[in-house]
């Protein structure tokens, strides 16, 4: 099969409700305050003349949002600041002061340190949902017979 045979379009339109999918679930599991991590998903096809390649690109720390993190170093406080800056966070004080925005970024990430993070599975629960490989399989295997009957 050459490079101009294969019709990548059928692919692409998967690959294009995929990130869409995934987008949909990080809303849904309230794990999308700053938009970075739903703004960073691509979907990627490339097809060379001998092997097609159908990636998801996104964004480092998405590990982090689908399987938490263990407690023990202290998270990046710049990300934090950014988060609390998105996210309605309202402390409660003591002594009826509320801490700063530093402070506030030093304690959750104390806390996170402490304790981690719980997961929030978004990427496998959609892979298993959406049955991925089963339809890029599906279209590939339908561009085949069409091709070669």
């Amino acid at each position: 099969m050459d490079k101009n045979s294969l019709d990548l379009n059928t692919i692409k339109e998967i690959t294009n409700l995929f990130a869409a999918a995934l987008k949909d679930r990080l809303e849904e599991n309230g794990s999308n305050a700053t938009h970075q991590l739903s703004n960073s998903i691509k979907d990627i096809v490339k097809f060379d003349g001998k092997y097609l390649t159908v990636s998801i690109q996104l964004e480092d720390y998405y590990k982090y949002v689908e399987n938490g993190r263990k407690a023990g170093k202290f998270p990046p406080v710049d990300a934090i600041k950014k988060w609390i800056t998105i996210k309605p966070v309202i402390p409660s004080g003591k002594n009826g002061k509320l801490p700063t925005e530093n402070q506030l970024a030093y304690l959750i990430g104390r806390k996170i340190a402490r304790e981690g993070t719980r997961a929030n599975p978004f990427l496998a629960p959609t892979i298993r949902d959406f049955k991925l490989v089963d339809k890029i399989y599906a279209a590939v295997n339908s561009m085949l017979i069409n091709e070669y009957g």
